[in-house]
C-alpha cells in the first residue's frame, strides 16, 4: 500500500512505523483505560504526523539553507563532547567510524531544519508582561524558584515563552502547508 501527497507517492511503512511509535509512546504514559480510549485515533495522527512532515522536510529542501562546514564540524564536536569523546560516542550509538559520513549528513539536515525554522519564526519578542504571566503559571503549577536568583529565573522563563511561541508558529505554519496538500491514501 502507498498514499500520494502532491502527486509523489510514499510507502505505508512511514505511516505504519509512526503508528508504531505512537502506540509505544501513549502506552507507556497513559494508563491502560485512557489508552484505550485514544487507540482508534492513532492512526488518523500518524498519518498526519507523517504528511506534515514531509511537507515540512519538502519546503526545507526547497529553501535549501545554506550551512558552512565548519558549523557542522562544530556541531559534531559538541555531540562527540556532551558523551565524553569519539568511544563513548561511538559505542553508545552501536556506530564506528565508518559511520562518520552519514553522521555529517544528519547533521547537516538538522542545520538546515533548525535554519529553516529561523527563517520562519524569525527574531521571538518577549515582553516583560510575558515573563511575569508565565513566572506567576509557573508558580500556580507548584515550580519552586528559591535558589535560584532573579536574572536566570527570568532568563528561564523567557526561554519557555520563547519556545512556546515558536511552536505556536510553527504550528500555524504547517497547518497552512497541511490545508494546501493534495493528499490520498490508496
Amino acid at each position: 500500500m502507498s498514499f500520494v501527497i502532491n502527486g509523489e507517492r510514499f510507502d505505508d511503512r512511514l505511516i505504519e512505523d509512526e503508528l508504531a511509535y505512537l502506540k509505544k509512546h501513549y502506552g507507556e504514559k497513559l494508563s491502560e483505560e485512557e489508552y484505550l480510549k485514544i487507540a482508534g485515533n492513532l492512526l488518523a495522527l500518524a498519518r498526519e504526523n507523517v504528511v506534515v512532515r514531509i511537507l515540512f522536510e519538502a519546503k526545507t529542501l526547497e529553501a535549501d539553507p545554506v550551512i558552512e562546514f565548519g558549523e557542522i564540524q562544530e556541531e559534531f564536536k559538541k555531540m562527540i563532547d556532551s558523551f565524553g569523546g569519539f568511544a563513548a560516542f561511538y559505542e553508545r550509538f552501536d556506530k564506528s567510524e565508518a559511520d562518520h559520513q552519514d553522521l555529517m549528513e544528519n547533521i547537516e539536515k538538522s542545520l538546515k531544519v533548525e535554519h529553516f525554522i529561523q527563517s520562519i519564526c524569525g527574531e521571538i519578542k518577549v515582553t516583560a508582561e510575558e515573563v511575569i504571566g508565565e513566572t506567576k503559571r509557573l508558580r500556580d503549577e507548584g515550580l519552586s524558584f528559591q535558589d535560584a536568583d532573579a536574572e536566570t529565573i527570568r532568563r528561564s522563563v523567557e526561554k519557555i515563552v520563547r519556545e512556546r511561541k515558536k511552536n505556536q508558529i510553527l504550528k500555524n505554519y504547517k497547518s497552512d502547508l497541511r490545508k494546501k496538500a493534495v493528499v490520498s491514501f490508496l
